[in-house]
């Protein structure tokens, strides 16, 4: 499997995270790496894109600079950094399809510690669903989710997933990407997701991979995670 590790060729630290996540993959079987540069924001201040969903999860961040005017410049940073996101995972689709080729998207900072088996891919695969809701993530509050005991292997999101879109827009009530870090889309999974760009507007890059659009599975065990004292020495996940 071909996973991309993406950074900011332009920040030391990123690019640090990078070459470490790199190591890690070349230590596991099956996977071929390469370092690949997000979009520069110099780049996506000047290449304005315009199709972005009117009534999706970055509208709402770009609402919050005039909601709060004594936080202007926390929230347009926000809002620019999740723009800049979203495009980065935009490009990232439209390799896979150009290259007809199923690849996977991997943070700089991730950790690998799974060889990839030639496992079966239906549109997009989590590949750290174990860590998902463990700390650092935004989803702590959902560490009771976390899959345990399942088979070796690829398993679709049960219906107990608690990651459900709750916008007004065309994706309300689809389930999302349990984040972006580490993710494995197939063409026809990409090709999917770009077509709902065209339909409905590119939006948060968590909230565009969603049921709506493609199916979602995850890897047991997981592949990834971040590498951090703060999980359990056994496995890496919380347990309940």
């Amino acid at each position: 499997m071909i996973a991309l590790i993406y950074h900011d060729p332009s920040d030391s630290e990123s690019v640090l995270k990078a070459e470490k996540t790199q190591l890690s993959i070349q230590k596991k079987q099956g996977w071929e790496s390469a370092l690949t540069p997000k979009m520069s924001r110099d780049y996506h201040m000047q290449s304005q894109f315009k199709n972005w969903m009117p009534d999706g999860k970055i509208k709402s961040h770009e609402n919050k600079i005039e909601k709060y005017p004594e936080e202007e410049a926390y929230f347009y940073r926000s809002f620019i950094n999740y723009q800049i996101e979203a495009r980065t995972h935009l490009l990232f689709w439209q390799r896979v399809v150009s290259t007809k080729k199923p690849m996977a998207f991997i943070e700089a900072g991730m950790h690998c510690y799974g060889d990839w088996e030639g496992h079966k891919v239906h549109d997009c695969l989590m590949l750290n669903f174990q860590h998902a809701f463990d700390y650092p993530t935004q989803y702590e509050k959902y560490y009771m989710y976390t899959p345990k005991n399942r088979e070796r292997g690829t398993h679709r999101i049960e219906e107990r997933y608690p990651l459900k879109n709750s916008n007004e827009n065309v994706y309300k009530g689809s389930r999302m990407i349990a984040g972006i870090d580490s993710y494995v889309i197939t063409p026809r999974g990409a090709k999917k997701l770009l077509e709902g760009v065209n339909k409905y507007g590119l939006d948060q890059a968590s909230h565009n991979i969603n049921t709506n659009l493609v199916d979602i599975d995850y890897l047991f065990p997981s592949a990834f995670r971040y590498d951090t004292p703060d999980l359990l020495i056994n496995d890496g996940t919380r347990l309940p």
